[in-house]
């Protein structure tokens, strides 16, 4: 059973909104894997489920990147050194680990020994381009992020539509970057979302929500550009307007944790599905239901557990070495996520 307190924020200093944000957009990551592994592996998912899923497109992974770019001044401002460690002990360990995990989980173990396994497999690419554009932002002086996000922008319209290492490595790495860019002034955008005249674009993101699930989905083409701005943007105005003054614990806890979530929820999905083909069974919603409730409750399970048993925490940071922590005890460097 999780106690309140397993809920509430870290001592360390946070951003409430863009946690309660990415809060958001993880449940809607594992909403939609919970529908389209069903679907990957040869079921039928009814077409509103589709529908919705394809209407949500554009706030899940378009937010997540962007708000990723965002956070990462907070490590930049650390120096090279320091942000590279813990780009590793955070990023490439678990990377290389779930890999491992996922492959088992999906039945898929003879795969590792080619290639393009390491390069993105399935749900992966998310964590594999946050490590490309992690040593981006650090080669490239801050100062220039931006500029560099437009010529990511123009390198994805060259690219091929649809390829998942041209075009849509491009393109997220151009709103990667423009978050960097404009997380190095974070409190004027607040005050941005802060303005009442942010609601008037409500109308033009229910229209992109709507487009999105009658012809989309729209999330990762270049030419989708502005309506995918439309969207992080207002995404970002109400996660702002909704936390202030209200903690949402739940949702921060899921957001400062989301990389270990991420990385949690599509073995237990697989797992799910091979058990109920197993036994027969394939009927989407039970599925469905099944792998949402059971995704979420091994990674809330983890997170917890991540507190307490540092074998738990090395599946998701490497253990470098020891961090004193306020009355004697200790951690390994990197075991908070961000």
């Amino acid at each position: 059973m999780m106690a309140l307190d397993d809920f509430m924020p870290s001592g360390r200093k946070r951003v409430g909104w863009i946690d309660i944000c990415k809060g958001i957009c993880i449940l809607l990551v594992v909403l939609l894997h919970s529908t389209s592994y069903y679907k990957f592996t040869g079921g039928v998912v009814p077409d509103p489920v589709n529908r919705l899923a394809n209407g949500l497109a554009p706030i899940r992974m378009p937010s997540l990147i962007f708000l990723s770019g965002l956070m990462i001044n907070f490590s930049l401002r650390k120096g090279t050194g320091p942000f590279l460690v813990r780009r590793a002990t955070i990023l490439i360990w678990p990377y290389i680990l779930w890999n491992i995990i996922w492959a088992f989980a999906s039945d898929n173990v003879a795969k590792m020994t080619d290639g393009y396994w390491w390069l993105g497999n399935w749900h992966m690419w998310f964590l594999f381009f946050i490590i490309v554009y992690s040593l981006v932002a650090v080669i490239i002086p801050r100062k220039y992020h931006a500029m560099f996000a437009i010529y990511a922008y123009l390198l994805s319209l060259a690219m091929d539509d649809g390829t998942k290492y041209g075009e849509r490595l491009f393109f997220f790495m151009s709103l990667f970057m423009i978050g960097s860019a404009v997380g190095q002034n974070l409190p004027r955008l607040e005050r941005l979302l802060a303005r009442g005249k942010v609601l008037l674009l409500l109308p033009a993101g229910i229209g992109v929500l709507i487009y999105s699930a009658l012809y989309g989905p729209v999330r990762y083409s270049p030419h989708d550009y502005g309506m995918i701005a439309i969207i992080v943007f207002l995404t970002m105005a109400l996660c702002y307007r909704i936390a202030d003054g209200t903690p949402w614990p739940f949702l921060a806890t899921m957001g400062r944790n989301s990389l270990t979530i991420y990385m949690v929820h599509m073995p237990v999905i697989a797992l799910v599905m091979s058990g109920y083909r197993s036994a027969g069974m394939d009927y989407f919603y039970p599925v469905f239901l099944t792998s949402f409730l059971l995704s979420m409750a091994v990674s809330i399970t983890m997170i917890r557990l991540r507190k307490s048993v540092p074998v738990v925490d090395w599946l998701f940071a490497f253990p470098l070495k020891r961090k004193a922590m306020p009355g004697g005890a200790s951690r390994p460097i990197g075991a908070r996520m961000s």
